[in-house]
């Protein structure tokens, strides 16, 4: 019973190791083994009594790995199946290690830099990445050039630049050795359309730049739990072939000018629950898609309950990596044609000059500049 209980044992504890590590770099679950395998391997002798879980950082696992292997009067049969499942993990390790350097000797970044807001300078993209990326190689970063240019001939560079680059990806050998990184500054609408012609397909990282810190960041910051507030539908079929919706998580929007400029277009508001907005607020790759699931899903149920909408209008304040989640979000066949709206405070007044409409439907996005009746100005 007691060699059947420890091997038992052993067998567990290799079972946990691999499961905690499962989400982990190769590197980390190469160490993991070899260190394990070592601790069994000297448990016989008594060098470390049941103590493989101090060997083990303790972000590595979500709970504390505690297995006892061994009693103080283990058999020698015990004994001997610690040390061949501890020679077994080592080497285990060793050939993950191996893999994780091959790996990593063909993957390369692809950065992607997006500057649209005028007299802009280059801020070091691709500076202060996370450790995951130190040894990886890079390519030149892309540069999406849209400042000081008209909405369409950015759209035009936009357009190029990511065609260009997925067709390297596709054509340059496994996809999976490209780790595509994007970095914008740049209007709302040039932003979504360039997460809109990505799409959902190729994965990407995406960094946000912090005002505040004059730093480029990760989403790497735990889901803090914060909830949306979305405005209620009417219980009937609307007859709308228009609507907006408004995400206002940066800053509050200027209502004033969006009733002067969109006279009669129902609106539909989404914020956060507390109704306080705030810039980089959405730092988490977990919220973002949690909030980016949950927009999803409004945007079907409005676009159900206005059973004749061929056109909704997006007008948004939020951080750029979220946006581009947004503009992925959108490609998608079954969606109606999006429009989504640019602000302007510098003009007088202040207003929406422009929008891009983007659709699966047609060839392609496009520039629309909104001329639209200005009181103030006429």
């Amino acid at each position: 019973m007691g060699k059947t209980q420890t091997a038992l044992n052993i067998f567990q504890t290799i079972l946990k190791l691999i499961f905690t590590a499962r989400k982990r770099t190769q590197w980390s679950l190469s160490i993991l083994c070899v260190l394990t395998g070592a601790s069994l391997i000297a448990l016989p002798f008594g060098a470390i009594q049941s103590a493989i879980s101090f060997l083990i950082p303790n972000g590595w696992t979500e709970e504390p790995l505690t297995v006892s292997l061994l009693n103080s009067d283990t058999s020698i049969v015990s004994q001997v199946s610690a040390i061949v499942a501890g020679f077994f993990l080592i080497g285990f390790g060793m050939y993950i290690g191996r893999v994780a350097v091959k790996i990593n000797a063909r993957k390369r970044i692809l950065p992607i830099e997006h500057l649209g807001l005028p007299n802009l300078e280059r801020r070091g993209f691709i500076k202060n990445l996370p450790k995951e990326y130190a040894s990886v190689n890079r390519d030149e970063v892309v540069l999406v050039d849209g400042r000081d240019t008209n909405p369409e001939e950015q759209l035009n560079r936009i357009r190029y630049k990511i065609a260009d680059l997925r067709e390297k990806i596709a054509k340059g050998g496994d996809p999976n050795d490209y780790i595509p990184m994007y970095g914008g500054l740049a209007q709302v609408p040039m932003v979504a359309c360039a997460g809109f012609l990505w799409g959902n397909k190729t994965p990407i990282h995406v960094r946000d730049y912090d005002r505040q810190k004059d730093a480029w960041h990760d989403n790497d910051q735990p889901d803090d739990d914060a909830q949306l507030e979305l405005q209620s539908i009417p219980a009937v079929n609307l007859e709308d072939k228009e609507f907006g919706v408004c995400l206002e998580f940066s800053i509050k929007m200027d209502r004033h000018a969006m009733a002067r400029d969109f006279p009669g277009l129902p609106l539909y508001f989404v914020h956060y629950s507390d109704g306080l907005a705030g810039y980089d607020k959405i730092s988490s790759a977990d919220k973002q898609a949690r909030f980016a699931h949950q927009i999803s899903q409004y945007l079907n149920d409005l676009i159900r309950a206005h059973k004749q909408v061929d056109r909704v209008h997006l007008f948004v304040t939020a951080q750029n990596s979220f946006v581009f989640r947004l503009g992925q979000q959108l490609n998608q066949l079954h969606m109606p044609t999006f429009q989504i709206h640019y602000y302007d405070a510098r003009v007088d007044p202040p207003g929406h000059p422009w929008s891009i409409k983007v659709s699966q439907k047609n060839d392609g996005p496009k520039v629309i500049h909104n001329n639209m009746a200005r009181p103030e100005t006429a």
